[in-house]
């Protein structure tokens, strides 16, 4: 306020949505002459004598005594200068519009040009987003890669909808981002290997009549096509897809999967000249060279007797995901011969899988069990401490193992180990480089093996820098698989 000023009056014009309340108020300490309140009247210099606000303060009338109960910025706001000074404000001291920028006539329409403007904005948003919910007709489309030329099939394709001209739906293996979008009310046939069938039936709950198992490493005619089913080395019941048409044409769908020199092996890849091959490019970068699983299996032991012969009450805590990673679990529980615990979901899931050797080793009693099977987002300092305070005084210790390829990091492929735990306190956790998706040199390996004519990768498609240097390694792989070939030649010629 102006110097000499009382603080408690504060010169701001009221908005236009103050309550009923305020406007009683308002309304009750208006000055309005000096007949009607003689104590509080102005002055002739246009301002508030001193004895004028003593009396408001001190006054018995409850008109008056009121002003005592505004010390709100809301309700002081509501005594504009032309309520306290009259219609006559030429004696009004003149304030800076910056430090009040509510008397500014000016500034008050800019405010409402810029609100307007505001709420013209939004109703032009909200016609948009309408006309956009009018033009909606279902899903996404479904990409080409989901498709098998010629046929009418589609693999991994359940959160598009039902697809025109689709006979058969596959399902390689039981990962969210393969079976989203399949429900309970899905309605089409669905082929896929029985391990998968259980779980899918347990958990999504889908009507026996439209599950079709394929048996393993046999073929099988699906709408006049032989279909076989291979192992993928990935999750328990994932597979790959072999696929020969009635013209000729061969197509192999990997699914997600783990290459293996055992793939080698298979009768059905003899002999067998692929025409495509949807490829599983997870890791198609050379950053990503992985050691071999029997490798981080070994390790995964080592550490494990390691850390129990220091301290017997050690507890073992392995990641997992809804279904995957149970070769390390039970490598371990083998290799210290231990029960297993797990929470109930995951328990019907290995039950789904049927694993005798695991089913004989699980437990609910979690202080008979030192190897526990968590959920890898709980492979968190903080919880795991918060955990084994749970399991005094069986065990005071953790050693926490989370195998997934994401922890791979530069050198693990030469010595694994060189690998270093998280430590606090009690709590060691070890990032182990174990993947379930195949390593830069395994698809490598895989792709000069099947000598595929051409290849259409699954993962990462989505970035064409990175289609590009998939193709360029593709095209890499089959001239260097040539060079071989060629070189094999000479031999057996010789």
């Amino acid at each position: 306020p102006p110097r000499g000023q009382s603080s408690l009056l504060r010169y701001h014009n009221p908005g236009p949505n103050w309550s009923n309340r305020s406007k009683r108020i308002h309304e009750n300490f208006r000055p309005r002459s000096s007949e009607s309140h003689p104590g509080c009247c102005p002055s002739s210099e246009g301002v508030f004598s001193s004895l004028g606000i003593l009396a408001m303060l001190t006054s018995s009338s409850p008109r008056l005594r009121c002003f005592k109960r505004m010390p709100s910025m809301k309700t002081r706001s509501l005594m504009s200068s032309s309520h306290l000074w009259g219609s006559n404000t030429s004696n009004v001291p003149q304030w800076n519009n910056k430090k009040f920028p509510h008397n500014n006539q000016q500034k008050q329409q800019q405010w409402g040009q810029q609100k307007g403007q505001q709420v013209q904005w939004g109703q032009q948003k909200g016609q948009q987003w309408g006309q956009q919910r009018g033009q909606y007709q279902g899903p996404k489309k479904c990409p080409f890669y989901k498709y098998i030329p010629d046929t009418g099939f589609v693999v991994d394709a359940f959160s598009y909808g039902i697809l025109e001209n689709v006979s058969a739906y596959f399902l390689s293996h039981f990962h969210y981002d393969h079976y989203r979008g399949l429900n309970k009310s899905f309605s089409r046939p669905i082929y896929l290997s029985q391990i998968t069938a259980n779980l899918v039936r347990q958990k999504i709950k889908v009507q026996d009549k439209y599950l079709n198992e394929v048996p393993m490493e046999t073929p099988t005619v699906v709408c006049g096509v032989e279909v076989t089913f291979l192992e993928a080395n990935h999750c328990p019941g994932a597979v790959m897809i072999l696929f020969k048409l009635c013209t000729g044409t061969t197509i192999l769908h990997v699914g997600d999967f783990r290459a293996h020199s055992k793939m080698e092996s298979y009768p059905a890849l003899w002999n067998c000249t692929i025409d495509a091959l949807y490829l599983d490019t997870t890791y198609c970068n050379p950053v990503y060279d992985f050691p071999l699983q029997e490798d981080i299996l070994e390790k995964c032991v080592a550490l494990s007797k390691e850390h129990v012969k220091e301290n017997n009450r050690t507890l073992i805590v392995v990641g997992s995901y809804t279904i995957g990673k149970e070769r390390v679990f039970k490598a371990i529980a083998e290799a210290l011969d231990c029960r297993i615990w797990a929470n109930t979901e995951k328990i019907r899931t290995i039950k789904c899988v049927g694993d005798k050797e695991i089913l004989s080793r699980v437990t609910d009693n979690k202080h008979q069990a030192r190897v526990h099977v968590v959920a890898m987002r709980d492979l968190q300092i903080r919880k795991l401490k918060e955990y084994i305070l749970t399991l005094e005084p069986r065990y005071n210790s953790v050693l926490a193992i989370k195998p997934t390829g994401w922890e791979y990091t530069d050198g693990v492929a030469d010595s694994i180990d060189n690998l270093q735990p998280k430590i606090c306190g009690n709590v060691k956790i070890y990032g182990i480089p174990y993947s379930e998706h195949s390593s830069y040199n395994e698809l490598r390996r895989f792709v000069q093996f099947t000598e595929p004519k051409k290849i259409i990768p699954t993962v990462n498609v989505g970035n064409p820098e990175q289609r590009k240097m998939m193709d360029n390694c593709f095209i890499q792989w089959k001239a260097e698989g040539k060079s071989k070939q060629i070189c094999i030649s000479k031999l057996w010629g010789k």
